[in-house]
């Protein structure tokens, strides 16, 4: 007996009637990678050629997608900008730095990391309130200008 193969509402016999139709319906698309000139055809070969750890490569990758940035980092010794720069453009030499500068937990910062949120919501938090809550708790931190600045900017979103 055969049982039919369904996709979008037509029915198709066999299996290779099926990808036929797929092949057809689907393009190709090119997921290798250009790097200072030389294509690369996965992020594994990218890693393996600047001998770099695949793991943080890929984490990076993810996050920014603007592989140059994250390669000419990683093999200049210097940590990923994304875990060690703060929204003010301070450069710090890791994660943990950053943390015990801006006076938060590692497990906070890296959750909400893991949650993709941004630079800002990484070490203020996510809601305007809890921004402005930590805008006024860490005034040493900011000049005068900076503080008014993003004082102005949550308390328009509160409002």
């Amino acid at each position: 007996m055969l049982h039919p193969f369904l996709y979008q509402g037509k029915r198709y016999n066999s299996k290779s009637e099926l990808l036929r139709a797929l092949e057809k319906e689907f393009k190709y698309i090119d997921t290798s990678f250009i790097l200072f000139g030389k294509r690369y055809n996965s992020l594994q070969e990218v890693a393996r050629d600047f001998n770099i750890n695949f793991d943080r490569l890929k984490a990076g990758y993810k996050r920014t997608n603007d592989l140059e940035f994250i390669v000419t980092r990683m093999k200049s010794g210097k940590a990923l900008g994304l875990y060690s720069v703060d929204f003010l453009g301070n450069e710090f030499s890791s994660a943990s730095e950053l943390c015990r500068y801006w006076k938060i937990k590692r497990s906070t910062y890296f959750h909400r990391l893991y949650l993709g949120d941004d630079l800002e919501s990484l070490i203020m938090g996510k809601s305007s309130r809890q921004k402005i809550k930590f805008l006024n708790t860490h005034k040493e931190f900011f000049t005068q200008k900076q503080f008014n600045f993003y004082m102005d900017k949550y308390e328009k979103e509160v409002k």
